[in-house]
């Protein structure tokens, strides 16, 4: 099983308790809000968290042989999620946890992304190990973005065609259901 596979999984068993949907609904969600959140600027994010958020997710779907989660749209896809779906106290519980770890990084002596790749990479691997993940904190936040980025990665029209080629067909397809 190949990297990006296993994300794939991850990322779909991740969402849903974050939004409360099922898998088919969270599926037609994702299709909605790609189509919607690439022509848009940034509602519930700052441009510089919203920076911050593409280079996380950057980090986490980096470009390879196939699209990184930038050139997906993912940063316009949580926006979008944040400032539609979050309730008022979630958007701001994971604005805290952006903002901290924007601090974060700031204290090893640069903006997340003017740091090194191997700082950024400490930087995500203590985060992303940590045990306890106080709501609003870095590393609650990383996890969530995460989540986030893989759901919107694996979900967005290019990389369901021309990654795993994968047919986006519309609608359910229910066989041998009596009509």
């Amino acid at each position: 099983m190949h990297r990006r596979d296993v994300l794939r999984v991850l990322g779909v068993a991740a969402i849903p308790p974050l939004i409360g949907l099922d898998p088919e609904s969270l599926y037609a969600l994702a299709g909605t809000i790609h189509g919607r959140g690439s022509s848009r600027a940034p509602r519930a994010l700052s441009a510089q968290q919203a920076a911050l958020v593409g280079q996380v997710a950057d980090l986490i779907l980096p470009r390879t042989d196939s699209p990184a989660a930038t050139d997906v749209g993912v940063p316009a896809f949580i926006d979008l999620l944040l400032d539609e779906w979050y309730s008022p106290e979630q958007r701001a519980r994971l604005l805290r946890g952006i903002d901290a770890i924007d601090r974060l990084a700031r204290a090893e002596g640069a903006s997340f992304g003017s740091l090194s790749a191997e700082k950024r990479a400490e930087i995500a691997t203590r985060l992303d190990s940590a045990a306890d993940r106080p709501p609003g904190s870095a590393k609650s936040a990383f996890r969530e973005l995460k989540g986030l980025a893989i759901y919107g990665y694996f979900t967005s029209e290019r990389v369901m065609e021309d990654v795993l080629h994968y047919p986006i067909v519309p609608g359910r397809y229910g066989a041998c259901e009596h009509v």
